[in-house]
């Protein structure tokens, strides 16, 4: 009888020190009064850099699940794919402010396998291709 208590208090430690850890590890993205879209645009940037997000990864990142999420961003108007449209574009404009950086390198670097697909989808937002908003950008 004395082993089964002894073997119960050591699996209770086990599953606090998971629990714990569990919690540990998660980053809780929402911000004091942060709109949850802006918390999910900012956890798609936060990890655009490693491939373009899932939206499991970013359920995780704001530790709801994946239909919460949806539902969450359905009240405030938005899909996810327009919040990683966003996030993408954002970046863009960051990066194309900085003229040592290559387009092609930053085409890459969000996560498009064809440069010319970055250009596309760039020019489709904005309007003029990245090089055009580059050369804009400068001279204001």
């Amino acid at each position: 009888m004395r082993q089964n208590v002894l073997a119960i208090t050591i699996s209770q430690e086990v599953v606090v020190t998971q629990i714990d850890s569990f919690y540990i590890n998660r980053t809780d993205f929402q911000r004091a009064g942060e709109k949850f879209p802006d918390t999910v645009k900012r956890a798609i940037k936060s990890c655009i850099y490693d491939g373009c997000p899932g939206i499991q990864t970013i359920a995780s990142k704001t530790n709801v699940s994946v239909r919460t999420l949806q539902r969450k961003l359905a009240r405030a108007g938005v899909t996810y794919s327009e919040l990683r449209i966003q996030a993408r574009f954002e970046l863009a404009t960051e990066m194309l402010a900085d003229e040592d950086t290559k387009i092609i390198d930053i085409a890459y670097e969000l996560g498009y396998e064809d440069p010319s697909n970055f250009s596309r989808a760039f020019r489709h937002m904005v309007g003029t291709s990245p090089r055009q908003f580059r050369a804009s950008a400068q001279l204001s």
